[in-house]
């Protein structure tokens, strides 16, 4: 759980530390960021928040079997796909924990 956190402090760290130099060059670079929780009795899905601030949840089936996690993995790809289209490209991505599963994902343009 420390693990956990000290990652997820990191990051909040890292995207505050860049956010400060977006600004001060008065860039208007936008942000989408997904998280994905994955794991052993929890509801595991996506949420998404684009560069408005409004989210959207995408549930993923439960369950460690080839067939569900690429079903799982098209759903994740599939909104990877739209944002690219959008012309968002992935700028960061860090992944934490052993029986939960988080995966963040920030997209910029």
């Amino acid at each position: 759980m420390k693990k956990i956190s000290l990652i997820l402090l990191t990051v909040t760290a890292l995207l505050f530390l860049g956010t400060g130099s977006v600004n001060a060059q008065e860039n208007s670079s936008k942000m989408v960021i997904i998280r994905v929780v994955e794991g052993h009795g929890i509801k595991t899905g996506f949420v998404t928040i684009d560069s408005d601030g409004k989210t959207s949840k995408t549930a993923l089936e439960k369950g460690h079997d080839v067939e569900i996690s690429a079903k799982n993995g098209l759903l994740i790809q599939q909104e990877l796909e739209k944002w690219k289209r959008e012309g968002y490209k992935i700028t960061h991505l860090a992944t934490s924990g052993q029986e939960v599963s988080r995966t963040t994902i920030i997209l910029e343009k």
